[in-house]
C-alpha cells in the first residue's frame, strides 16, 4: 500500500512557482516516493526523526515518513537550476 505525500505551504508554494516541465519532474519524484520512503539515492539527515534529503536534478527534496499512518511530509522544495 503506497503512502500518502503532502506537501508544506512552503513546499507548495515552491513547487507552483517552477516552471511546468520542472513541476512534473519533481511530481514524478513524489509519486516514486509514495511508493518507496528510503530509496538508495536519499540522504538520512536526522535518523531518529526520519528526515531525508534527495536530490531531483539541481533540486532538492528535505522529507519526513511516518511509518505509522503511510505519510511522506515534504518540509522543503528547493530548486538551484536556472529557469531556461
Amino acid at each position: 500500500m503506497p503512502y500518502q505525500v503532502q506537501l508544506s505551504p512552503h513546499a507548495h508554494r515552491r513547487l507552483g512557482a517552477l516552471p511546468d516541465d520542472l513541476q512534473m519532474v519533481f511530481l514524478h519524484r513524489l509519486e516514486r516516493l509514495a511508493a518507496d520512503p528510503r530509496p538508495p539515492e536519499a540522504t538520512c539527515l536526522v535518523a531518529a526523526l526520519q528526515v531525508y534529503q534527495l536530490r531531483v536534478g539541481d533540486g532538492t527534496l528535505v522529507y519526513r515518513f511516518y511509518d505509522a499512518v503511510r505519510l511522506v511530509y515534504v518540509t522543503r522544495l528547493r530548486w538551484c537550476g536556472a529557469f531556461v
